[in-house]
């Protein structure tokens, strides 16, 4: 049987890994008219904010863990849980720097 790309853990830690800079760049673009990217990130270390925002960006992902599962491809959703795994370690790391 021929294994479908979309059920396989790279496609799941893949998009895991896109979807919260995607919502990130959102959120800049909508409510930060005026600003670049760089700015913005630059706020949040000054304001020392910027773990949290991206533990908040990670929020998706539950969105796209979920439709994976409804749509029965375990494995991409297992790859999606790998990619949230990875952002906490850095939000960790980046707390304790």
């Amino acid at each position: 049987m021929m294994k479908r790309w979309s059920n396989t853990m790279l496609t799941g830690l893949v998009i895991g890994i896109l979807v919260p800079m995607i919502s990130f760049q959102t959120y800049v673009s909508l409510y930060r008219k005026g600003e670049t990217l760089i700015q913005v990130v630059d706020r949040f270390i000054f304001l020392n904010v910027l773990t949290h925002v991206m533990s908040l960006a990670c929020i998706p992902n539950l969105l796209v863990f979920f439709l994976f599962l409804w749509t029965n491809n375990e494995r991409s959703a297992h790859g999606v849980i790998g990619a949230t795994i990875i952002y906490a370690l850095t939000v960790a790391v980046l707390i304790f720097i």
